[in-house]
């Protein structure tokens, strides 16, 4: 899913991603890294059910999901 929605992004003229994520959410944050993202900032207790911090996450290009 979220590799459909790069190609379709890139294709529409998108050129970079941006995202947050729990920063206990593992599991997410190694997918993104996958994809490419890296992690470039933090948002403090972000989440109010129980103040977890969010990451946030960054794709500079999308050059790599265009078709």
């Amino acid at each position: 899913l979220l590799e459909y929605a790069l190609r379709y992004m890139a294709k529409e003229g998108a050129v970079s991603s941006f995202l947050e994520v729990r920063e206990n959410n593992h599991a997410a944050r190694d997918m993104y890294r996958s994809f490419g993202y890296e992690e470039t900032g933090r948002r403090k207790r972000y989440y109010k059910d129980n103040d977890e911090d969010a990451i946030l996450m960054s794709l500079d290009t999308l050059d790599r999901f265009k078709t």
